[in-house]
C-alpha cells in the first residue's frame, strides 16, 4: 500500500520486528534486503552483499518497492563469509530499531541497539566475575548499569533482559531479578522510619544476603530530589560500584537530570558505568515501532492507516490520561485492540484498523472541545465578587506562561510549590475556584487530567492502624494528573485524641506531593487562624503550601446579585418591588455562627420560594407568571431564614433611642460621642446607596469611666441603636467578666470566649472590667492573656456582625491596650464617661426618689446639694450607686422617725423630709487621723524652718501653688487639668524624707486634696505575704489604712527584688490597681536611692506614668550638719561652747562620706559621740554645777577614728604629678596612658566646676580593663586609686584585688554577705575584680548572678567614694556584661590594654634585668629581639611576665655555666651573655610541642617526598605562598588582607589528612605564623560533656591546649547529631568563640568525609564563614597503595624480595574498595598481615629460626602476602 509519507523501508523495519523478512529495489538498480535480527544489505547485481544502512531522503526511500520472491538473492551467505567489524553501532537519528530480547520480547531502540549493549554488558560483568572467581583472591567490582530515560519508556523490560543475558553465562550466582520503584523505597523509609539513605542500604545489605542476578530501582530522580539524603545515597552506589565481592549488579533508571547529578557526585563511578539510553518516545519512529510491538504481543496488525492514526494520538491528542511514554502508547492499543475485537475481530488474529479507533477519536474530539485558558478566566472573572482571587489566580496563570517561554527558549525554569493553600469562610466558592485552576492548569500543560478529586478528614482518616495510608494512597491515585482538595484541612490534626490517625494522614499526603510533585497539585482549605495552627502540625507543610489565596466574605450587595443570580437560573423573575426590599432584608442575614456567605444566599432563596409555595396554595389556577414570580412578600423575616441570634428586645425606632439618650441625666460628653457616630453610620450607608468606597473602621468601643456611670446602659442603648442603623443584626447585649470568658484548665479558655462571643453574634459583646482579663501578677497558669487572644480573632472572623466595648478605669485600660499587641487597632473609638457633678447626683436622687413613689419636701430639695458634696469620692464612691445608697440611707432614717409616731398617713409615708438626710459619717466611708490641724501658713512656716532642703522646700511650695489654682479653676468652673499627684522622693538616708511627707500629707489635707492626712509608713514587710495569694490582700489592706491620706513606702526599690520575685511583682501590681481605684483620696510616696528608684521605676510599665513628680534630697553640706549639730544639741538642753562652735564646721568635714554616713543621723551621732566624752570628762569632778553639766566645750569632740567609720590605707601618698610620671614610665601601654590621662582631666575639670560652685556632670567612674594576662591591669588600677585620691575622688584610694572565690558563699545566702564585706573593705578606694567573668559561670548560676546583683547594690550605695574596676579577656567581658542589664551602665569606661609588641618585651626583659643588677652582653642584646620573638603566644603567653619567666631562665642558665667556674670576679657574676638565653622549650611557658624545629625548605620537601597528594601538596604550597607575600607586605608596611586560615580537609579514611595537618602546623610555625606548630588531636568525646554546662568548659579546655599550634577535629560532622538533647551544637558554638578570641595563635583543621562536611558547615552560620580553604584528599590509587607498602616497610626496616616487589601490584588491587577501604591504613595492614604470614613462615617446625640469616630475617617474600 502505497501514499503520501508512505516509506517502505520503514514497513521493512517493522515487519522485521515482527519475525518478518522483506526484499525492496530502488530505481538505482539496487537491491536491499532485511531478515530479523540482520542489519540492512545492500547489493548492486555484482559482488558481495554489503551491509549499508538506507539513505534518509524521504523521496528516495518513497521510491522502492517489494522484490519478487524468485530475485535471485542470498543475502545471509556473503555476511557469513565476510563478517563486518564495526565500533559500537549507533542508531542513526530520526529512526527506531526493533530488536528480540532473550525471552522473546521486542525492544525498541532508539540511540543504540539493545543487542549490542547487552552484549557488551555480559562481557564486561562475565570478566569481573571471572576475576572474583579466579582463586588468586584478587577482586574485580561490577559496573552500575544506568539505564537513562524518562519514566516508562522499556525501564523494567530491558533489566529483565540484561538478567536474560546473563543467564547462559552462569557469571552471577542467582538467577532472581528485583525490581523496585521509587515511590516502594520511599514508603519502606516511612514504614520503617528511617531516612531515604537508611532504607537503601537495607535493601542493599539484603541484596547482599539474596544475591539477586539484577536488582533495578526505577525513577531515581524522585529517591535523590530529597537534597538531604542525595549525597548519602551516591556516597552508597560509590560503595557498591566499588564493592569486589558483590555477585549482583545494581542497575539504576533515571533521566538525564540523574544523570548529570551522579556524574558530578561520582565521575568515576560513572566513567565505569554501563549506560544505556533509552528510547525517546517522542520520535515518530519510535511510537510508531512501539505500537507495532504492542499490538504483536496482542496478536494484533494494525493497518498503516490505523498506526498513523495511533502515532498522531499519542504525540499530539490527549485522549487518554495516564502518566507517559510506553505505558501511554500501551493503553491506546488496548483500547484500539478492544474496538477491533468489539467490531467482531478474531481474538487470536486480530486485524486494527481505522474504525477502531473510533472511541478514542470521540476522546479527542471530546478533548478538542474543553475550554481554552481565556475561556475558563472569562468564567472566573464572571463570578460574583471575589476580586482579590480573581487577580491572584492571574497571577498564577502569568507564572506558567512565563515559565512556559522560558522553557521554549531554552532557559532554566525556578522550582516552586504549586500546591496551595485556600482560607476563607465557607460557601465562599472556594471549591468552584478550585475545580476552574484545575481545568486551567490542565489546559496550560501543567496537569495531564484537570480533574478535581474533593476529599475530607473521612476521606483520607482510617480507624485502625495501617488503614489511613492505605485510604490516602488511593485517594491521591486517583487526583493523578489533577488536584486534590482538602477541605476542612485542619480537622486532620485533631490534638485532644492520642489514638488518632490524622497525622500519619498528613505525613502520607506530603510523601505522595513528593513522589507526584510534577503531576499532582493539592489544595488545602479552610478557615484562616485554623489553617495557620495546621501548617504548625508538620513541619514540611509550611514548605510546601507557600501560596495562600484569602477568600473574603460576600458583601451583602454581593449576597443579593447571587440570589439573583439564583432565582434566575431557577427559572424565577423577580418582582420590583421584591428587587428593592431585597438588599435591606439581606443586610439582616446574621454574619455569625451559622452564616454561610453564598449559602445563607441560598437558603434566603429556598426561604423565599417556600413562602411563595405557602402563598400560591390558597390561590388555585395560578397563571405561569405568578408559579415563577417572586414578590417582596415572600421575602421571610429574619428569624425564618434558620439562623438563630441573640434577642435585641422590642425593637424601636432610631429617634426614640436616640431621645432615650438624651434624657439621661449628665454624660453630655458620651451622648455627642454616641450621636457623632450615628452620623458616621448615616452616612456610610448613603456613600454605599450612592456606590461611593466607604473607608473601613472599627466600630468596637472603649467605654472609660468609674464605677456607676452608666456605662451598661448606653452599652445597652448602643446596641439596639446599631441595630436599627443596620450595623449589627440582632442588637441583643452580652454582658460578661473575666469569669465567664477564663477557664481553670489549659485549653478551655479559647473555648469559652468563643462560645461567649457566638452568643453575642448579631449584638454587643460588653466586658466589664475588661482589664481584669490580663493580671501581670499571675503565674504562668492565668489563661487571660488566651481569653483576649482568642476574643481579637473571634472579632476578626465576624467583623461584620459583631460588636465588643470593653470597659473599665481609664488608666488600666489604657493598660489593657497595651497587654496585646492586637488591642489598639481594633478599638480605635474610646468614650469617656465622667463622674457625675454633684447637682447631677442630687437630680439622679430625685429621679430615682420619684421612681420609688416618694416626694421631697421643698427644704430637702434645697439642703440636697449641699450634702451630696459631703459624699468622700474616694474609695467607696460610684457616682449613680453612690446617690441611689444616699437614698437609701434617707428612706432609713425616715422609717426611724416614722416609727415613734402613733398615727401615719399615706402622705407621711411617701414623703422625705430634710431631717431624714444621714451625717456624712453614716454613709460608710471610715478616714484616718491626720493630727492635730494646723493651717496652710503654719504648715509652709514649718517646711521652711527646716535646715537645707532648698529645692525640696522650692517643690512643695510649687505643689501647694498648683492645688491652690486647680481649687481656684474648680470653682470657677472651669476645667482643672489631669495630673498625677503620687511622688518619688530620692536621696540618701537621713535627709527628712520622712518629715517632709508628713508635712506634705497636713499640707494637701488643708488644701482640699486629701480628706484625712494622715500618714502611713510602710516598707516590703508590709506589703509581701508568707506564701501565694496572700500578698494582694495584705496591699489592699494597707491601702484601706491609707486611704484619705498619704502611703509612705522607704526603700520601696525593695518590694521587687528580681525578675523571679513573683510576690513582690504582685504586690505592685495591685498597688497600682488600688492607685487607680482610689485616685481621688490618696496620695502614695515611694522613696529611696537615686538609681535604685530609677530601676524599680522599670519593674512595672505602670509605675513611671504615676509617679511623674519626682523630688531629690540633697545631702546636707558640712555647714548645715554643723547647725543641725547645734539645732539637736540646743533641743537637749546642752550649751556649745565658742571653741567648740569654731572647730565644728572642720570636724563635721571629717565624717566620711562614705559606708555608714547617713546626713542627719550621722549629726545625731556626731552629738551622741561628743556628749559621751563629757561625761567621760567630767566623771571624775565632784560639785560640778548644772551649767558644767549642760556645756559641750571642744574637748568632747571626738577623733575622727572614734566616729565609727573605717577607712582602706591608700599607702604612702605621692602628689599628683609624681603619679603621673610613674605611669609614663611604664613601657608601652600608649592607649592606657591616654585614657588615664584623660580620666584624670575630667576629674580635675570637675573639681574646679565644682570649687566654682557650678553643676558637675553625672558621670559612671567605674572602669573595664580589657587585655591579656601580664598587660600590668593591677599596676594601673592601684595607679587610678592613688589619683583618684590625689583628685580628692576617692578618700582612702587603697586598691583590694579580689576574683570569684572572694565573692562566692558556700551555702545559700552567704554570697551577698560575702559582697558586701568586700565592698566594706574597698571603701574609700578601689575594688579590682579580675577574671571577673568566672563571677557568672552561664544561665545556671545563681550565687554568681547574686553575687553581681548586690554588687551593684553596693556600688549604688557607695557610689560617692567607691571606684570598681572589673578586668579580663575582652570577649570575655562583653559576655560579662551581658549577665545582669545593670553592668552595662554602670561600667560605661572602658580601657583596653594591648599586648606587648616584641621590641616592648624585650625593653620589659633589659629593665627587670637592670631592676636585678645584672648587666647585659652586647651580644645578648642583639639575640634577644630574635629569642623574644620565639616566646609564643599562645596558651600560657602572658606578656610581661613571660618577659619575666624568660629572664628567670636565662640567669638559671647563666648559673649553671658559671657554676663550675672558680674565682669568678662580680662583673662575671652580674653579666648574661648570649648563651645564657634559653632555647624556646625551655623558656617556661608551657606548650604543645611541635617537634624538632626545621626549616621550612626541609618541610616542604617532606611534604613533596609523601605518596601521591598530588592536589594537596598543590594547595598547601599555594598556602605557604600567600602566607609569605603577606608577611613580605606586612614588613613593606603595606595592608594585608584579612584572610581566615582554618581549613576543612575532606576525603576518605587513610588518606594522610592528619599527617599533612602535623607538616602545616610546623610550617606555619616557620612562618611566624603560630608560636608553637604543635598538634592537638581531637574528636567529639573531647569537646562534647554529658550533662548541661559541661561542654563549653571541655572545648575551651582542648582549644587552650592547642594555642600556639593546629587544633585538628577528626570527623567534626559528628559534632552536629541530628536527635534532640545534644550538646555537639554548643560545642560547635564555643568552638567558634575561641577561634575568635584567638584568631591570631590558633588554627582549627576540620576534617572528614565529603558530604557529611557540607552537613556539618550548615550546622552553624558562623562555620561556613571561619573556615576559609578546602583541602579535598583523593583516595591513593593502587600505584600509590604499592608505593606506600613499601615505604612503610622499609621504614620498618623490612626488605622486600624480588617476587613480592613483582607480586605487589595483584595484592594490592585485589584491596577491597569498598566498604572498610582505608587507602594507606589498608596498605599498612596489608603489610602487617604480610608481616605475621613472615613471622608464621619462620616459626614454622621445619625452618631452624636460630640458623636464619639477619637479612633472611627482614626480607618478606611473595608467599609471605596474604
Amino acid at each position: 500500500m502505497t501514499g503520501p509519507g508512505w516509506d517502505p523501508f520503514a514497513e521493512a523495519e517493522r515487519q522485521a520486528a515482527l519475525g518478518r523478512e522483506t526484499m525492496l529495489t530502488t530505481p538505482d538498480g539496487a537491491w536491499w534486503a532485511l531478515r530479523p535480527g540482520q542489519p540492512w544489505l545492500w547489493w548492486r547485481g555484482s559482488g558481495q552483499w554489503q551491509p549499508l544502512a538506507p539513505p534518509a531522503d524521504p523521496a528516495f526511500r518513497a521510491s522502492a518497492r517489494p522484490a519478487q520472491p524468485q530475485q535471485p538473492v542470498q543475502p545471509q551467505q556473503p555476511v557469513q563469509q565476510q563478517p563486518v567489524s564495526q565500533p559500537t553501532p549507533v542508531i542513526p537519528a530520526g529512526q527506531a530499531v526493533v530488536e528480540a530480547l532473550a525471552d522473546g520480547r521486542r525492544f525498541v531502540a532508539t540511540s543504540e541497539p539493545v543487542s549490542a549493549f547487552l552484549q557488551r554488558a555480559s562481557r564486561v560483568i562475565s570478566w569481573a566475575d571471572g576475576v572474583r572467581h579466579s582463586g588468586s583472591g584478587n577482586g574485580q567490582a561490577n559496573p552500575l548499569v544506568l539505564l537513562i530515560g524518562p519514566q516508562h519508556t522499556g525501564q523494567n523490560r530491558l533489566a529483565k533482559g540484561l538478567h536474560d543475558a546473563l543467564l547462559p553465562s552462569k557469571v552471577l550466582s542467582n538467577d532472581t531479578h528485583w525490581s523496585e520503584t521509587a515511590t516502594e523505597v520511599m514508603a519502606d523509609a516511612k514504614q520503617n522510619d528511617r531516612t531515604v539513605d537508611a532504607q537503601m542500604r537495607v535493601n542493599v545489605r539484603e541484596a547482599d544476603d539474596c544475591q539477586p542476578m539484577v536488582y533495578l530501582i526505577e525513577d531515581m530522580d524522585s529517591l535523590v530530589g530529597d537534597v538531604s539524603s542525595a549525597g548519602a545515597l551516591f556516597d552508597l552506589f560509590v560503595e557498591v560500584a566499588h564493592n569486589q565481592t558483590k555477585c549482583w549488579v545494581l542497575a539504576l533508571a533515571g533521566t538525564e537530570a540523574f544523570y548529570q547529578a551522579l556524574s558530578k557526585a561520582a565521575p568515576a563511578v560513572v566513567q565505569r558505568a554501563l549506560v544505556y539510553r533509552l528510547p525517546d518516545l517522542t520520535r515518530p519512529a519510535a511510537v510508531e515501532a512501539l505500537v507495532d510491538v504492542l499490538a504483536a504481543e496482542r496478536r494484533a496488525t494494525v493497518s498503516p492507516q490505523a498506526r498513523f492514526g495511533l502515532v498522531d494520538l499519542v504525540l499530539k491528542g490527549r485522549a487518554h490520561r495516564s502518566t507517559a511514554g510506553a505505558r501511554r502508547v500501551e493503553a491506546l492499543v488496548e483500547t484500539a485492540c478492544q474496538g477491533a475485537i468489539m467490531r467482531g475481530g478474531a481474538p487470536h488474529a486480530l486485524y486494527v484498523d481505522m474504525p477502531d479507533l473510533a472511541a478514542l477519536h470521540q476522546a479527542a474530539a471530546a478533548d478538542a472541545g474543553r475550554k481554552s485558558p481565556a475561556q475558563l478566566l472569562a468564567e472566573l472573572d464572571a463570578m460574583v465578587g471575589l476580586d482579590s482571587v480573581k487577580q491572584q489566580v492571574r497571577n498564577l496563570v502569568a507564572e506558567l506562561e512565563v515559565d512556559s517561554r522560558r522553557k521554549a527558549a531554552g532557559l532554566p525554569i525556578p522550582q516552586r510549590s504549586r500546591h496551595l493553600l485556600f482560607t476563607g469562610n465557607p460557601g465562599t466558592a472556594k471549591t468552584t475556584v478550585a475545580r476552574l485552576l484545575a481545568e486551567i492548569y490542565r489546559e496550560l500543560g501543567v496537569l495531564e487530567g484537570g480533574q478535581l478529586v474533593e476529599c475530607g478528614r473521612a476521606d483520607l482518616v482510617g480507624e485502625y492502624i495501617g488503614e489511613t495510608s492505605t485510604k490516602t494512597r488511593k485517594l491521591v491515585q486517583q487526583a493523578h494528573g489533577g488536584v486534590l482538595f482538602v477541605d476542612e484541612a485542619y480537622n486532620l490534626v485533631q490534638e485532644q485524641s492520642e489514638g488518632d490517625f490524622g497525622q500519619e494522614a498528613v505525613a502520607e499526603v506530603l510523601v505522595q506531593m513528593e513522589n507526584h510533585r510534577d503531576d499532582l497539585i493539592v489544595i488545602m482549605a479552610g478557615y484562616p487562624r485554623e489553617m495557620s495552627t495546621f501548617l504548625d502540625s508538620n513541619p514540611g507543610l509550611r514548605s510546601r503550601f507557600q501560596t495562600r489565596i484569602e477568600f473574603p466574605d460576600y458583601s451583602n450587595e454581593e449576597l443579593a446579585r447571587i440570589f439573583a443570580l439564583m432565582a434566575k437560573s431557577q427559572g424565577y423573575t423577580l418582582a420590583p418591588e421584591l428587587v428593592a426590599a431585597l438588599p435591606r432584608r439581606i443586610s439582616r442575614i446574621s454574619r455569625g455562627k451559622g452564616f454561610a456567605n453564598g449559602r445563607s444566599a441560598r437558603q434566603l432563596l429556598e426561604a423565599s420560594i417556600g413562602r411563595q409555595s405557602a402563598r400560591l396554595a390558597a390561590t388555585p389556577n395560578s397563571s405561569p407568571a405568578q408559579l415563577n414570580t417572586l414578590l417582596a412578600e415572600d421575602l421571610p423575616a429574619p428569624a425564618d431564614t434558620g439562623v438563630r441570634m441573640g434577642e435585641g428586645g422590642r425593637q424601636r425606632e432610631l429617634p426614640e433611642l436616640l431621645a432615650e439618650l438624651d434624657a439621661m441625666i449628665g454624660l453630655e460628653p458620651v451622648k455627642r460621642r454616641v450621636r457623632a457616630m450615628v452620623a458616621e453610620m448615616d452616612v456610610d450607608r448613603k456613600r454605599r446607596e450612592s456606590g461611593l468606597k466607604l473607608s473601613a473602621r472599627s466600630r468596637h468601643l472603649v467605654f472609660t469611666g468609674n464605677p456607676g456611670t452608666a456605662k451598661t446602659t448606653v452599652a445597652r442603648l448602643i446596641g439596639e441603636i446599631y441595630r436599627e442603623l443596620g450595623v449589627v443584626t440582632s442588637g441583643h447585649v452580652v454582658e460578661v467578666q473575666r469569669s465567664d470568658l477564663v477557664a481553670g484548665y489549659l485549653g478551655q479558655t479559647p473555648i469559652k470566649t468563643r462560645k461567649v462571643c457566638e452568643d453575642a453574634l448579631g449584638g454587643i459583646l460588653f466586658i466589664d472590667e475588661a482589664y481584669n482579663l490580663v493580671q501581670d501578677y499571675s503565674e504562668s497558669a492565668d489563661f487571660g492573656t488566651e481569653a483576649v487572644a482568642e476574643l481579637l480573632v473571634q472579632m476578626e472572623n465576624h467583623r461584620e456582625d459583631l460588636v465588643v466595648i470593653v470597659a473599665g478605669y481609664p488608666k488600666l485600660m489604657d493598660e489593657f491596650m497595651e497587654a496585646n499587641p492586637g488591642l489598639r487597632s481594633r478599638f480605635a473609638n474610646r468614650v469617656e464617661f465622667p463622674d457625675y457633678s454633684n447637682e447631677e447626683l442630687s437630680r439622679i436622687f430625685q429621679v430615682i426618689a420619684k421612681s420609688q413613689g416618694y416626694t421631697l419636701d421643698q427644704e430637702l430639695v434645697s439642703q440636697l446639694p449641699h450634702r451630696v458634696r459631703l459624699i468622700p469620692r474616694g474609695r467607696g464612691f460610684a457616682n449613680g450607686r453612690s446617690a441611689r445608697q444616699l437614698l437609701e440611707g434617707t428612706i432609713s432614717r425616715q422609717s426611724e422617725r416614722l416609727a415613734t409616731l402613733a398615727d401615719v398617713n399615706a402622705a407621711q409615708l411617701s414623703q422625705l423630709l430634710v431631717a431624714d438626710l444621714p451625717e456624712p459619717e453614716d454613709i460608710g466611708v471610715g478616714q484616718g487621723d491626720g493630727g492635730k490641724r494646723k493651717d496652710l501658713p503654719t504648715l509652709l512656716a514649718e517646711l521652711d524652718g527646716m535646715i537645707g532642703l532648698a529645692p525640696v522646700k522650692q517643690r512643695v511650695r510649687a505643689m501647694a501653688a498648683e492645688m491652690e489654682v486647680d481649687s481656684q479653676r474648680r470653682s470657677a468652673g472651669m476645667k482643672v487639668p489631669e495630673r498625677t499627684r503620687h511622688l518619688v522622693f530620692t536621696g540618701n538616708p537621713g535627709t527628712a524624707k520622712t518629715t517632709v511627707a508628713r508635712l506634705i500629707a497636713q499640707i494637701y489635707r488643708e488644701l482640699g486634696v486629701l480628706s484625712s492626712g494622715h500618714l502611713v509608713e510602710s516598707s516590703r514587710t508590709d506589703f509581701v505575704g508568707q506564701y501565694a495569694g496572700s500578698t494582694a490582700p495584705k496591699t489592699r489592706e494597707l491601702l484601706d489604712r491609707a486611704y484619705g491620706g498619704v502611703l509612705f513606702i522607704d526603700e520601696a526599690y525593695n518590694l521587687v527584688q528580681g525578675p523571679e520575685d513573683s510576690s513582690g511583682q504582685e504586690a505592685v501590681t495591685e498597688l497600682l490597681v488600688q492607685m487607680e481605684n482610689r485616685r481621688d483620696d490618696l496620695l502614695v510616696i515611694v522613696a529611696g536611692y537615686p538609681n535604685l528608684m530609677d530601676e524599680f521605676m522599670e519593674a512595672n510599665p505602670g509605675l513611671r506614668s504615676r509617679f511623674a513628680n519626682r523630688v531629690e534630697f540633697p545631702d546636707y553640706s558640712n555647714d548645715e550638719l554643723s547647725r543641725i549639730f547645734q539645732i539637736m544639741a540646743t533641743g537637749q538642753g546642752y550649751t556649745l561652747d565658742q571653741e567648740l562652735v569654731s572647730q565644728l564646721a572642720q570636724r563635721v568635714r571629717l565624717i566620711p562620706r562614705g559606708r555608714g554616713f547617713a546626713n542627719g543621723r550621722s549629726a545625731r551621732q556626731l552629738l551622741e559621740a561628743t556628749i559621751n566624752l563629757q561625761s567621760q570628762r567630767l566623771a571624775g569632778t565632784p560639785d560640778l554645777d548644772p551649767a558644767a553639766l549642760n556645756e559641750l566645750v571642744a574637748a568632747d569632740l571626738p577623733a575622727p577614728e572614734e566616729s565609727g567609720v573605717a577607712q582602706g590605707d591608700g599607702g604612702k601618698r605621692k602628689d599628683l604629678p609624681t603619679l603621673l610620671a610613674e605611669l609614663d614610665g611604664m613601657i608601652g601601654l600608649e592607649p592606657v596612658k591616654q585614657r588615664v590621662r584623660a580620666m584624670t582631666a575630667e576629674m580635675e575639670i570637675d573639681a574646679q566646676r565644682r570649687a566654682a560652685g557650678m553643676r558637675i556632670p553625672e558621670r559612671s567612674r567605674h572602669l573595664v580593663f580589657t587585655g591579656n594576662p601580664g598587660t600590668a591591669k593591677t599596676t594601673v588600677a592601684r595607679l587610678i586609686a592613688q589619683i583618684y585620691r590625689e583628685l580628692g575622688v576617692l578618700s582612702s584610694g587603697h586598691l583590694v584585688e579580689t576574683g570569684r572565690t572572694d565573692f562566692i558563699g558556700q551555702y545559700a545566702g552567704s554570697t551577698a554577705p560575702k559582697t558586701r564585706e568586700l565592698a566594706d573593705r574597698a571603701f574609700g578606694g578601689v575594688l579590682f575584680i579580675d577574671e571577673a567573668y568566672n563571677l557568672v559561670q552561664g544561665s545556671e548560676d545563681s550565687s554568681g548572678q547574686e553575687a553581681v546583683t548586690e554588687l551593684l547594690v553596693q556600688m549604688e550605695n557607695r557610689r560617692g567614694d567607691l571606684l570598681v574596676i572589673v578586668a579580663g579577656y575582652p570577649k570575655l567581658m562583653d559576655e560579662f556584661m551581658e549577665a545582669n542589664p545593670g553592668l552595662r551602665s554602670r561600667f560605661a569606661n572602658r580601657v583596653e590594654f594591648p599586648d606587648y609588641s616584641n621590641d616592648e618585651l624585650s625593653r620589659i626583659f633589659q629593665v627587670m634585668a637592670t631592676g636585678q643588677g645584672y648587666s647585659l652582653a652586647p651580644d645578648l642584646l642583639a639575640e634577644l629581639p630574635n629569642r623574644v620573638t620565639r616566646i609564643p603566644r599562645g596558651r600560657g603567653f602572658a606578656n610581661g611576665r613571660s618577659a619575666r619567666q624568660l629572664l628567670e631562665a636565662t640567669i638559671n642558665v647563666q648559673s649553671q655555666r658559671l657554676a663550675g667556674t672558680p674565682d669568678l670576679d662580680p662583673a662575671a657574676l652580674n653579666e648574661l651573655v648570649a648563651a645564657d638565653l634559653p632555647s624556646p622549650q625551655d623558656s617556661g611557658v608551657a606548650q604543645g610541642d611541635g617537634g624538632k624545629a626545621r626549616g621550612l625548605a626541609e618541610l616542604l620537601a617532606e611534604l613533596e617526598a609523601m605518596v601521591g597528594l598530588e592536589p594537596v601538596k598543590e594547595q598547601v604550597r599555594t598556602l605557604v605562598a600567600e602566607t609569605r607575600v603577606d608577611a613580605r607586605r606586612r614588613s613593606a608596611g603595606l595592608k594585608v588582607s584579612a584572610r581566615s586560615r582554618h581549613l576543612v580537609f575532606t576525603g576518605n579514611p587513610g588518606t594522610a589528612k592528619t599527617t599533612v595537618a602535623r607538616l602545616i602546623a610546623q610550617i606555619y610555625r616557620e612562618l611566624g605564623v603560630l608560636s608553637s606548630g604543635h598538634l592537638v588531636e581531637t574528636g567529639r568525646p573531647d569537646l562534647v560533656g554529658e550533662y548541661i554546662g559541661q561542654t563549653a568548659p571541655k572545648t575551651r579546655a582542648v582549644a587552650e591546649q592547642a594555642l600556639g599550634g593546629v587544633l585538628f577535629i577528626d570527623e567534626a560532622y559528628n559534632l552536629v547529631q541530628e536527635y534532640g538533647n545534644d550538646f555537639g551544637a554548643e560545642a560547635v558554638a564555643e568552638l567558634l568563640v575561641q577561634m575568635e578570641n584567638h584568631r591570631d595563635d590558633l588554627m582549627v583543621i576540620a576534617a572528614g568525609y565529603p558530604a557529611d562536611m557540607d552537613r556539618f558547615l550548615d550546622a552553624n552560620s558562623g562555620l561556613r564563614s571561619r573556615f576559609g580553604a578546602t583541602v579535598h584528599f583523593p583516595d591513593y590509587s593502587d600505584e600509590e597503595l604499592s608505593r606506600i607498602f613499601q615505604v612503610m616497610a622499609t621504614g620498618q626496616g623490612y626488605l622486600l624480595a624480588e617476587d613480592l616487589v613483582a607480586a605487589l601490584p595483584a595484592a594490592v588491587a585485589a584491596i577491597d574498595r569498598g566498604t572498610g577501604f582505608a587507602n594507606g591504613r589498608s596498605a599498612r595492614g596489608l603489610l602487617e598481615r604480610a608481616i605475621a604470614r613472615q613471622a608464621v613462615r619462620l616459626a614454622g617446625p621445619e625452618v631452624d629460626l636460630d640458623a636464619l640469616p639477619d637479612e633472611e630475617l627482614q626480607t618478606l617474600h611473595a608467599s609471605d602476602l596474604p
